[in-house]
């Protein structure tokens, strides 16, 4: 496999070969289809701390980055809604 592109994929080199993907039913461009809406989509890394790799389109693949609690940006957003969470639970809570 060749060097990761800007998207975090190694389907770079598919793109040089002539024909790339297109005999296995996927447009230029790209190397799977997604898991999660069969679209097409690129092979990359967990954006977590999970070992996996997957096939993402780029939509699913931000959605994960985001959600996801061992990502870098869904480990700070689940930080804020549980803090959130306490600091409201707090003003419930009447001692």
């Amino acid at each position: 496999m060749g060097p990761a592109n800007k998207r975090g994929c190694r389907c770079s080199g598919s793109e040089k070969t002539p024909g790339g993907q297109e005999p296995m039913g996927l447009p230029r461009g790209y190397c799977g289809l997604c898991v999660v809406c069969g679209e097409p989509g690129h092979i990359r890394h967990h954006p977590g701390a999970g070992r996996f790799t997957g096939t993402w389109c780029d939509f699913h693949y931000r959605v994960l980055a985001f959600t996801h609690p061992l990502a870098p940006l869904g480990t700070f957003l689940w930080l804020t809604v549980v803090a959130s969470a306490i600091f409201a639970a707090r003003h419930f809570v009447h001692y």
